[in-house]
């Protein structure tokens, strides 16, 4: 039980410590760009915002590095004072020594799942609502807004969201076809709706006129909805992807995307784990190889390959390039599978 907790005090501070210095480096290249523009907009006060803002967003990409180079400092250390070998004379395997360290592997992991699933939309949401001026006008672009009934084009929208110009509606049948188009000049958000402005032009198979400005669309999409989708977030949690897939809510992709999203909230949580099984196999690696430390390196950039096999893989699932479950599991099995062999070698 004690050595349990010396072991992972040992991972966990060196783990914190890199995370620490990756995060605060990350920030800083990127306040180079936007600290001038944050003291004229709000002073330090804006800057801190900001800044806080930007911590989940930068954390989500730092967290499995410093898991994986802090991991691997703590095994270095451990191993310069000899006390792996002080505890595999003592009948202590590499395994049972891992397991150890289970539970700061599984805290870690549901930290950074919630991090990635949650925290870090939310932080972005607010960014984008707290900054314009820095982040873009999102609203400003073009946004298309899909629901299983209807699929809705807006040329351009004001920042509230809730003036809408150049508006296309597509209503829909149940399995998907095209039913009718409804063009306007615009669209103003009211409380019974959506009133549409200008000339409003309505087309169907084998028909089509125009109307007087003044209808009513009605429709279970929002200004807050608006202002989500002409973001463009980068982070879609589970629980928004769920939404859109079960028609609750609009998405601005395909369902590819939401489906690689929902998946990923369920699996990110095993990233943290895998970090550490290359973490440790540098370690032990070292220890065993006579100080070559080239065993070491191998362990920290098969865990660099994987951060980047499994970006790729996502981006195929959530263009619809491949199966969006496959995408999201194939690289941790794979080189969760890996890591896990490379410890058995290690040991015999």
């Amino acid at each position: 039980m004690r050595l349990g907790l010396y072991l992972s005090r040992q991972v966990g501070l060196a783990v914190a410590g890199t995370g620490g210095v990756l995060m605060v480096l990350a920030l800083g290249l990127d306040l180079l760009d936007t600290a001038t523009d944050l003291l004229d907009l709000g002073g330090f006060a804006a800057l801190a915002r900001y800044s806080a803002l930007r911590l989940p967003l930068i954390g989500v990409t730092v967290l499995p590095i410093a898991v994986l180079t802090g991991g691997a400092i703590a095994f270095f250390a451990l191993a310069a004072r000899s006390e792996l070998v002080v505890m595999r004379a003592a009948g202590l395997n590499t395994l049972r020594l891992l397991l150890m360290l289970a539970p700061l592997s599984v805290l870690i992991g549901i930290g950074y799942g919630f991090l990635s699933d949650a925290i870090a939309a939310r932080a972005e949401r607010a960014l984008v609502r707290s900054f314009p001026e820095l982040v873009g006008n999102p609203t400003a672009r073009l946004v298309w807004a899909r629901a299983p009934d209807e699929i809705v084009r807006i040329g351009s929208a004001e920042a509230s969201g809730g003036v809408l110009s150049d508006v296309s509606i597509f209503a829909l049948d149940e399995g998907g076809l095209i039913l009718s188009r409804t063009d306007a000049g615009g669209a103003v958000y009211r409380r019974d709706g959506w009133e549409l402005t200008g000339t409003v032009t309505v087309t169907g198979i084998g028909a089509g006129h125009s109307e007087a400005a003044g209808r009513v669309w009605t429709t279970r999409l929002r200004p807050a909805d608006v202002r989500t989708l002409a973001a463009r977030p980068e982070f879609v949690g589970a629980d928004r992807a769920a939404q859109v897939l079960a028609g609750i809510a609009y998405g601005a992709r395909g369902a590819a995307f939401y489906q690689t999203r929902l998946w990923r909230g369920w699996i990110a949580a095993a990233v943290p784990t895998i970090m550490l099984l290359f973490a440790a196999a540098a370690g032990f690696g070292l220890t065993r190889s006579g100080g070559r430390g080239w065993l070491a390196a191998g362990g920290v950039a098969t865990g660099f390959l994987f951060i980047a096999t499994d970006g790729f893989l996502i981006s195929l699932g959530a263009s619809g390039a491949m199966d969006p479950l496959l995408a999201v599991v194939s690289a941790p099995a794979l080189f969760a599978g890996l890591g896990l062999w490379s410890i058995i070698l290690l040991e015999e």
